[in-house]
């Protein structure tokens, strides 16, 4: 297996045992009928080879790892507080476990995705930060399990913050179908508040352009 691209690019030898035995895109790419079965070699190019190794850690060990994390988050610079120290490890740790489960999502291997989730679950400072949000409304369906975690999070902790001051400060990276997951998730209580966000009211509004409505309680708006 290799990942990565140009010079990052990195290969990893696997046995085949291990590299089929939970993932359902796996077991099909290594048959023979298959260019990556006749060259026994899967690459998952839109990834960095650290997302690579965490799952391949994964399939051999069953723990989930966070490659290089540390190491990134003590190379902070030290003028930063530590406070926005704090933050941005967490949303490294988020984005890397993001990262990892849509890697589980793209290889069909839902223990991997259940093991990344319990991951999050546990990991009480992992905030997914708006580069995890975008990264998993770009590569997940709707319904996705680890959208409903992202959307919980946020919903639990922007309770307690400015939400509208906040989206606005980050709306050029939420993709506007997270922005409608979001209000229907935190419920009427700070809808008007998300709504006072122009990339919030626009995104609602396109959503609402061909629906049917039935009555006024019934529109989007």
């Amino acid at each position: 297996m290799s990942a990565g691209k140009g010079k990052k690019i990195k290969k990893f030898m696997v046995h085949s045992s291990y590299a089929t035995k939970s993932s359902k895109y796996m077991q099909s790419a290594l048959k023979d009928d298959w260019k990556e079965g006749q060259e026994k070699r899967v690459n998952p190019s839109d990834y960095e080879a650290e997302t690579l190794e965490g799952y391949i850690d994964w399939l051999y060990t069953k723990d989930v790892t966070l490659v290089n994390a540390e190491k990134e988050c003590i190379s902070h610079e030290p003028s930063r507080s530590r406070g926005r120290q704090d933050s941005d490890c967490s949303f490294l740790h988020c984005l890397k476990l993001a990262k990892m489960y849509t890697l589980g999502d793209y290889l069909n291997d839902m223990r991997f995705c259940n093991a990344v989730i319990d991951a999050m679950v546990l990991m009480r400072d992992c905030y997914p930060g708006p580069d995890a949000v975008q990264w998993v409304w770009s590569k997940t369906m709707e319904g996705c399990p680890v959208r409903k975690h992202i959307l919980e999070r946020w919903a639990a902790i922007l309770r307690h913050e400015d939400i509208a001051g906040y989206i606005k400060k980050h709306s050029s990276k939420l993709p506007k179908d997270f922005l409608i997951d979001l209000l229907t998730t935190v419920g009427a209580d700070h809808r008007s508040d998300i709504l006072r966000v122009a990339t919030a009211r626009r995104a609602l509004k396109e959503k609402c352009k061909f629906n049917l409505h039935f009555d006024d309680s019934d529109k989007c708006s």
